[in-house]
């Protein structure tokens, strides 16, 4: 039993402190940017946006591929038939594979016919170059809707990683006023057994310290709720002991507010993939044109066997000219159809701009909104300290009652909390701006 005990004692003291460990049974120490990092390299939405983005540019190397020259080797069956003064095949050709036998008058013979064919499509009426700009401005486009992914999925963790130092900061004005209870109980306690306060007192200061544990304990475990969700949106275990980033010294950088809506629509991603989809659809109607056009091809073939010749003797070469009579219905209908896809995405962009707009507008006031209530209530906050101070000496000297205590207190905490909600909200507000300007860190 001692030897177990001691086991165990060495395994704990082996293990190293919250706060000098990289990874802690692994749960991770990780800063925003490194949170961001790995997100963006493991996300499961991401990867997918990457595996699609990785299929058209299959499709460019495929659209590439059309202008190289095709070469095949096909191999048949022939029938031989010699009569009317033909001339028979006087000795069996010995292919290795297959023997050939010597053929008479009135013979049908039955042969492997192998030929090697290359054919070249010389003009296709652009068709071919119009499938390979197409294909180029479809990896634009799931270009641009990773970069759209990556935004919305790095605002959202950011915000979540704000909620949690939220969180932190209002479990430690929790813990702090559990503190100041503790403190009140012992001032009630001494004023009691000195008689200069009544017992009532001593009661009402542990019904206040076992109600500021239990609003402790809560915000405990509102905090847990959010490193959880945190750890969800990253993909990775994180500690929810460690340090966290301190976001609020830092003020981001941010345009004038004339100049940010034009920034806005110059850097948002949605946007270059809805101009991408109208170049896309450009290049299909002219696709859909070539349809018209025709086409121009050589082809040459040499046969390893024909009949009435030895090995190697028959080429054959031919240059086709097809000429489209009865496409003109089609091809108006397809380009119709187009026409209409891009009228929608002319449609969707104009309303993306007047959502950019609004939102861009409403962030600023927003953030001079919150930077406005944050700066009051860093006032507040100031006055609710002086006036708890000067409660404790009142109630101290037997000057006051306990309630007028309580009730500073209860003040000064609401005042606490309030104070970190507008600078969370300053925070949130910056980040919402920043995110409709694409210029998210």
């Amino acid at each position: 039993m001692r030897a177990l005990l001691a086991l165990l004692l060495l395994l704990l003291l082996a293990v190293p402190t919250w706060a000098e460990d990289t990874v802690i049974l692994g749960r991770q120490h990780l800063t925003l940017a490194e949170a961001l990092d790995w997100a963006k390299s493991h996300h499961p939405l991401l990867l997918a946006s990457q595996a699609r983005y990785a299929q058209a540019e299959a499709r460019v190397s495929q659209s590439l591929a059309s202008n190289v020259p095709d070469l095949s080797v096909k191999v048949g069956r022939s029938h031989e038939w010699l009569q009317n003064g033909g001339t028979p095949r006087q000795d069996p050709i010995d292919l290795g594979f297959f023997v050939i036998p010597a053929a008479s008058p009135r013979e049908n013979t039955v042969f492997l016919n192998p030929r090697l064919e290359l054919g070249y499509l010389l003009y296709d009426g652009g068709r071919r170059n119009l499938s390979v700009e197409q294909s180029r401005q479809d990896l634009l486009t799931w270009d641009c809707d990773w970069q759209t992914q990556w935004r919305e999925l790095s605002f959202h963790i950011r915000q979540q990683y704000l909620s949690v130092v939220l969180h932190r900061a209002l479990m430690e004005v929790q813990e702090e006023n559990v503190r100041m209870a503790t403190e009140s109980l012992h001032q009630a306690r001494g004023l009691v057994r000195a008689g200069r306060k009544p017992q009532l007192d001593l009661l009402q200061a542990e019904a206040d310290l076992s109600g500021a544990r239990s609003a402790y304990n809560q915000q405990l475990g509102s905090l847990n709720k959010a490193w959880v969700q945190l750890e969800a949106m990253v993909g990775a275990p994180m500690d929810p002991f460690a340090r966290l980033d301190d976001l609020y010294s830092h003020l981001e950088p941010l345009p004038d507010e004339s100049r940010a809506t034009v920034q806005a629509f110059e850097n948002r991603s949605e946007i270059k993939s809805l101009a991408n989809q109208v170049e896309v659809l450009l290049k299909q109607v002219d696709l859909n044109d070539t349809a018209l056009n025709p086409t121009l091809s050589l082809a040459m073939a040499c046969g390893l066997v024909g009949a009435d010749s030895p090995l190697y003797q028959q080429v054959r070469a031919s240059l086709e000219l097809s000429v489209p009579l009865n496409q003109g219905h089609a091809t108006r209908s397809a380009n119709l159809e187009v026409q209409a896809r891009i009228q929608e995405v002319l449609e969707r962009a104009g309303a993306l701009r007047l959502e950019i707009l609004g939102n861009v507008r409403s962030g600023y006031v927003a953030l001079a909104e919150a930077t406005r209530r944050a700066a009051i209530d860093q006032e507040q906050v100031e006055g609710a300290k002086a006036s708890y101070v000067l409660a404790e000496r009142r109630y101290r000297s037997g000057i006051s009652q306990y309630l007028e205590l309580t009730n500073a207190r209860a003040v000064l905490n609401r005042a606490r909390a309030e104070l970190e909600q507008a600078r969370f909200d300053r925070k949130l507000a910056e980040f919402q701006l920043m995110n409709e300007l694409e210029i998210l860190p």
